[in-house]
This record gives structure tokens, C-alpha cells and sequence, in this order.
């Protein structure tokens, strides 16, 4: 797999997580507006108990998305933290997480890491080369 296939889907997977995200705090609004708590009681606010019932299932429904985004998301991202600890530099390693795991700019990376931001450019560079080098060996040995 190309390096920039693998983070496109660590992208692709951690944009998913935030949609559901967003979709559960959406359907959980709807509900609460859909339905009001009087004592022990649950009253719907709606005449129409459908509506209310609707509210509620479509929430189950975003909170199992959300759910199953957070998973997706997580082995994406385990997996890639695992290739990054086959780099032969833990600082190269350390600046692609930085960069595509925490989304930090260059410039916040080179300043937590007291390095230059053309030194953090280089390294980066060269860590980019040598993740490539690890999936093409990890594809020739799944290949085999």
C-alpha cells in the first residue's frame, strides 16, 4: 500500500469518526427535544408518539455508526503508529505521528521538539521514504 493511500484512509477514517460524531450529538438534541422526563415518566412533548419513537431509534442508529467509526478509526490508527515504530529513527517516527496522528503543523512540531523547521522538514522527508520502504517490504512479505 502507498504511504499516501495510508494516511489518506487514516484521514478518511478519523473525518468518518467526527461525522458521527456530529450525527450523535444532532440525534441526541432531537430526541431531547422530542421528549421530557416528569418524575419517573417519560412524556412525549409530540402528539405524535411516532415522531418520538423515530427520534430515539434514529439516535441508536448514529450511536452504533458512531460506534462502529470509532473502531475503524482506532485500527487505522494502531496500525500506523505500529509501522511507525518499525522506523529506524524514533524522531523521524515521532514527527509523521505528530503530523498525521495529532495533526500538528510543522511549525508547532519543530517548536515542541526544539528543532528547526527545515530540520523537522528533512526529517520528515526522510521518514516519509522510509515508511514507504517498511509497506513495500511489508507487501512483499504478504505477497509471498
Amino acid at each position: 500500500m502507498p504511504v499516501d493511500a495510508l494516511l489518506g484512509e487514516l484521514r478518511f477514517a478519523e473525518r468518518r469518526l467526527i461525522a458521527a460524531e456530529e450525527r450523535v450529538a444532532f440525534c441526541r438534541a432531537t430526541a431531547a427535544k422530542t421528549s421530557v422526563v416528569l418524575g419517573s415518566q417519560c412524556v412525549s412533548k409530540a402528539r405524535d408518539v411516532a415522531s418520538h419513537e423515530n427520534a430515539v431509534i434514529r439516535l441508536m442508529e448514529a450511536e452504533w455508526e458512531y460506534t462502529e467509526a470509532e473502531q475503524q478509526y482506532s485500527d487505522v490508527r494502531d496500525h500506523v503508529c505500529s509501522l511507525l515504530q518499525r522506523l529506524d529513527d524514533p524522531m523521524n517516527a515521532g514527527i509523521l505521528k505528530l503530523r498525521h496522528v495529532e495533526h500538528k503543523r510543522m511549525s508547532a512540531i519543530a517548536n515542541e521538539l526544539h528543532l528547526s523547521r527545515s530540520s523537522v522538514y528533512r526529517r520528515y522527508t526522510l521518514a516519509l521514504a522510509e515508511l514507504k520502504s517498511v509497506l513495500q517490504m511489508q507487501d512483499g512479505h504478504a505477497g509471498s
